[in-house]
């Protein structure tokens, strides 16, 4: 049997991440996706906000910190 097809998407807010777990993810475990998501983070002062990407710098941190480590970011 071939490994499940991974599929992890970054989202901007609380919104996005409850489309994707509440929609998204089941229609893709149907089709033989494993689904994981995480929230772009951004800082304010001392405050943690969520969404808000302003910039390549700040989405390609997030993304190579949110990726699994047995698997080579882009």
């Amino acid at each position: 049997m071939p490994d499940p097809k991974r599929l992890h998407l970054l989202v901007e807010g609380q919104t996005e991440a409850t489309v994707v777990r509440d929609v998204l993810s089941g229609h893709f475990q149907r089709q033989g996706w494993f689904v994981t998501y995480s929230t772009v983070r951004t800082h304010t002062s001392s405050v943690t906000y969520r969404g808000g990407v302003t910039s390549w710098p700040k989405l390609h941190r997030e993304i190579k910190n949110s990726w699994p480590a047995h698997v080579s970011p882009c």
